[in-house]
Order: structure tokens, then sequence, then C-alpha cells
């Protein structure tokens, strides 16, 4: 994550420029931590209380909370919305109410669940009208308040982003019975990890994993979409963004954090410096926020972030006192995210508060909002007509037909029969194995990919546990038939174990338990990340092959092999680049499932087949 010095408006539309090269080097201690917790993405906010809010994202407890950011380690937790609300993210938004007194909005999206939620600050009470279901992966959020005093959250996903205006009640100040409008959806070059605000620029930063670049894009009350580009290269991959607001107009300095620094930069995309967080063995940050205020135990604001060390993973704050000084930039303690301009709001009854108004010589011309239409954006419509499968009863809102649901009403509703027995943390894509003998003793295979329970489990088709095997988090798991170990044919049950970057694999015996096999453990290249993986048998040749990837969507074949006695052992064949973030090359088995002749004219079998065969 790293600091920037001053960037204006003009200079930031033609910044491409990478690190200059002089810089001042700042030591900064880990002023104090949390307790432990599994920690991504850190927001503040500004009340009487100053707050370091993040999120948990253990599985079975996971949500956010918040800490008294003045308090000595562990820091003083003084609210946790959990469990059931396990997040990657959580941001905040500042207002004042009738009294002039802070109030605002903690807001967040459960990956269970996929709804958007908010709660009201100070008191944490949620906001039940806000709640929003907004299906997909979503791994930033950032809130920006504009000129016209209107509140946005911009929520990031894989290549895309959403904007919803935060409504309040008419006359009211307050966040009590706010709803989320969805304003539109733009596309992004990169699946956002994170994003910063830049209020007097009205510009945001943007950044991604595996990526040393950083993005901006204005940020404008319209439904056009913006212009996003490369501000800069940072000297490692990006963890982080944060924008320090300072006390003059059109002037905000950066932060960019990489492992355990944070970078500073002035205009176009110069370093000022780094600052390099010391106190811990080992120290890697990410999810960073700025708290600029004066407090009673830091006179000019913290730096705050997750953190994960030899010692503690968990949330941190290191004092900026001094470091910014060091720096050379100028102390705003004064800021307030609270203020607004009051400028004209662009929202107005011409065109039903649905959309923004312009003026034109023949009157007000509208830009409706998302799942509006009509020249005063007073009808509204859903997203392919809710895919023929159900009703449009509101703003893109579809009342889905019996048997129907998912995002516009386009998937399948399957009922479920059975559920498996409680298991572990955080699980993943499951496999199924077909017994050989009676289909009815089959197994369901599943991983528990959370440190706490990591492995492998089995059920029976009635959802009952049946055993457990102790694997490095693994993802996802696949099922290979009749492999030659030697003088034997057997079946394996194959992941990426996440913990120590290894291609795991265990024996599947007659009965459908695991067992761990010779060469079941087989090693990636140093510094490769594993994340998905799925295997493939050749139908020309028979050979098997192993395939992982990792977020970079950088991916890697191997040949699976096996010695005389059977020990497994495996060849790196290829490696590349794939076309998005998470490619999991789940479409590979394909051919295999399917046979070589459907695949290649990308048909469908036209019916199950009950005595389908794996090991044919």
């Amino acid at each position: 994550m790293a600091f920037s010095r001053r960037f204006t408006a003009a200079a930031l539309l033609a910044s491409t420029l990478s690190i200059q090269a002089a810089a001042v080097d700042v030591e900064i201690p880990v002023s104090a931590v949390t307790s432990e917790i599994e920690s991504d993405w850190t927001s503040v906010y500004y009340g009487r209380t100053p707050l370091l809010l993040g999120n948990d994202g253990t599985a079975g407890s996971g949500g956010w909370l918040a800490w008294n950011v003045d308090s000595a380690t562990p820091l003083t937790q003084v609210h946790a919305e959990t469990p059931g609300r396990r997040t990657k993210v959580v941001t905040t938004i500042h207002g004042r109410d009738d009294d002039n007194k802070s109030t605002g909005l903690a807001v967040s999206i459960g990956q269970p669940d996929s709804v958007l939620r908010a709660w009201e600050l100070p008191d944490f009470e949620e906001v039940e009208s806000a709640r929003t279901t907004v299906l997909g992966d979503w791994s930033a959020l950032c809130s920006w308040k504009s000129p016209s005093g209107a509140d946005y959250v911009y929520l990031f996903g894989k290549k895309e982003a959403k904007v919803f205006l935060v409504r309040k009640d008419d006359d009211e100040d307050d966040y009590e019975d706010s709803k989320f409008v969805e304003i539109q959806t733009f596309p992004l070059p990169v699946e956002a990890s994170g994003c910063a605000t830049a209020p007097s620029l009205r510009k945001m930063f943007v950044s991604a994993d595996d990526d040393k670049d950083v993005y901006v894009f204005d940020l404008a009350e319209s439904t056009a979409d913006p212009t996003i580009s490369k501000t800069g290269e940072a000297a490692d991959d990006v963890t982080g963004v944060a924008v320090y607001v300072s006390n003059t107009t059109n002037v905000d300095y950066l932060f960019v954090a990489m492992d355990d620094t944070v970078a500073v930069y002035a205009p176009p995309f110069n370093l000022l410096g780094n600052l390099k967080l010391v106190g811990y063995e080992d120290i890697e940050i990410q999810g960073l926020a700025i708290y600029q205020g004066s407090t009673s135990k830091y006179a000019s604001g913290v730096l705050t972030y997750a953190i994960e060390s030899d010692d503690i993973t968990g949330f941190g704050v290191s004092s900026l006192d001094g470091a910014i000084q060091q720096l050379g930039l100028q102390v705003n303690t004064k800021y307030d995210p609270s203020r607004e301009s009051n400028k004209p709001s662009p929202i107005c009854s011409s065109c039903s508060n649905n959309g923004f108004c312009t003026q034109v010589s023949r009157g007000v011309e509208c830009s409706c909002f998302a799942g509006w239409q009509g020249k005063t954006c007073s009808t509204y419509t859903c997203e392919d007509n809710c895919s023929g499968n159900g009703q449009c009863v509101g703003p893109n809102q579809c009342k889905c037909n019996a048997g129907w649901g998912g995002l516009h009403c386009s998937f399948v509703v399957v009922q479920p029969v059975a559920e498996t027995d409680a298991n572990g943390g955080d699980g993943d894509d499951p496999a199924i194995w077909i017994s050989p003998s009676d289909r009815s003793q089959s197994r369901i295979i599943t991983t528990t990919k959370s440190e706490q329970g990591a492995g492998l489990g089995v059920f029976d088709l009635s959802g009952k546990l049946l055993q457990t095997i102790a694997a490095g988090e693994p993802n996802n798991v696949d099922v290979i038939y009749n492999f030659q170990a030697g003088p034997r044919k057997i079946d394996l049950a194959y992941a990426a174990c996440r913990d120590d970057n290894t291609l795991c694999l265990f024996e599947i015996t007659a009965n459908g338990t695991l067992t761990t096999i010779p060469g079941g453990s087989q090693p990636t290249p140093p510094d490769y990340e594993v994340y998905g993986s799925c295997t493939y048998r050749s139908p020309t040749t028979q050979k098997q092959y192993l395939f992982v990837n990792e977020k970079s969507a950088k991916y890697l074949q191997y040949e699976l092999t096996a010695t005389e006695d059977g020990t497994l052992t495996t060849t790196l064949l290829a490696g590349g680049q794939g076309t998005s973030e998470e490619a999991s090359f789940k479409l590979v088995p394909l051919e295999r499932i399917l046979g070589a002749d459907v695949v290649s004219q990308l048909g469908l079998l036209d019916e199950v087949d009950s005595e389908w065969d794996p090991r044919a």
C-alpha cells in the first residue's frame, strides 16, 4: 500500500509515469493491533469515538466488527455484526443530523446471501429498508459524497462495478429509513481488490490483486460509463490504496500498500517516500484506510490495515505522527468527511426522481437510473424481461415463476432432497465418486479450505458424514477414475492445496473412503499461489493431466504418472496466462465427460444417461 504527495486533477489525467527514484524512507511502528481475526479490509468512522471497521472472513462466524482506534493492544471491540454476515468488505458513509451531530452508515455485503446492508452509525442499528440483493462475488467497496451532498456506494466485482445512490427520506438528515437505489453497472479492466475515494479530485482509485498498476476514473453524478485509465505503476504488487485529503483545493495524496511498505505519491505519480511498517516479523498488510483526524492518542491520525505476520493475523493501526511531516506533507486533521458543498442536485422531479436531469434548450433531458425508462424515467423495467420466466414488479425486480430463480429468473431452481452434516468452516466445490459395484454406495467428497478443519470430507448420499482427512486448505476437488498406479488401477481425489501450494491427491478405496498414497503431495514452482484446479484425461492417448491456476490467471498443466511401485509423480508440461482473473478451467474436463465429438460441436446431451460409466 503506498502514499502519495500532491495530486492535481489536471496532472492526474495525464499520469502514466512510474515511481521516481528519489524518495524518503520512514519507519513507522505498528502502534496497536486487534485480537486474532481473519482480516482483509478496513474502513474508518469519524465520530465522538474514532472507529476502525474491519471484516471477519471466517466462514462460520464471519461478518464485520468495529474497534476504538484510541485503545491499546488488543484494540477495544465496540461492536460485532456476526455471525452469518461473512464478508470481504465494509465501508462507511458520513453525515450530520438535525442537531449537527455525527451520523452515518456502515455498509457491507454478505457473501452467503449477496445482500447489501447498512447500519446507522454510531448506534449500529440495521437499516432494514436498505436491504438489497446484489448477486455476485464482490471484492471492493467504497463510498463517495458528491458536491450535491448525495451519498453513493461503489461495489466492485469481477471486472464490473455497480453504483448505488443512498436515498434518504424526504427532508430527513439521518439515515434511519434510507434505501439503496441502483444507478448503473459499468465494466472494469480488472477485478478490483482495493479502492479509495479522492473527494477533492472527484476521483476513484482502484487496485487489483497481483498487479502493480493503479487505476483511476472520474466520479460524477451520471449514468455514463466512466473512462478508466492507468495512473501509475508501483514498485511491487499493490495490496491496497487509500487517500489523505489535504487542506488545499484539488489536492489529495495517494497511499499505496505493498507487503510491509506504504508508498506516498505526488503528481503525476512521483514517489515522495516509503513508510515501512516495523514491530513484527514478516509483516504483510492490505485493505488500507486512513483516519486523519486528531485523537487523544494520535495527534496526526492513523493508518489502518489488515495485517498478517509471524505473530498476529488481524487488524492494526500505525500513528502518522511525524511520518506525514517527514514526507514533506502538510498535516490536515480538520478534514471532515461529512462536509457538503450543497451544490444543486442533478436528480429532479422532472425525471420522476429516477434519473439525472440535464437542462437543454427544449427543457430537461433525463438519464434514467438502472431499471427505469421513458422520457421522464417513470416506467420501471427489468433486464431481459425476467428471461421470460417471471413478472417485472419493480426496477430490475423480478417475481419469478415457480421453478425459476436467480439473476433475472434465468436459473432453473432445483430443490434439495438432502443436506450434508455440518463439517468444518469454509467449504467449496464438491465432487461425487460413483461406486463401481453399487451406485447407492457412491460418495460425496467435499473440501474445507479454511484453516480450521482444513481437509476433505466424505459423505454418503443421504448426507451423513463418514470420514474427514486432513489436507492443506484444499479448494475444489475432482475425481480421477481408473488411474494406473503401478500394478493397480485406482481412483483418486485431486485438489489444489493453498496452505503449502501443492497438488494434493488421495486414493479412493473400494468403499469410497480416502487414504493417503505415496506421492500424494506434488509441488508447484516457487512463489506460485494455487487457486483453482481440475483434471483431464485424453481420449486419444489416455494420458492423465492435472491443471491448476492462481488468481492472476496463470495456469499450469501437469502430466500425472506413477512409478512401477505405484508412487505418484507429476511432470510440468505447460503454463500460461488465462483470459480472466479467476480462470478455473472447468471447461477442460467437458471433453472427457461429454465426449470429444459433442464438445467440438458445442452441443449438449439430449438426455441424462443413468448408466454412464466414468471408468469406461
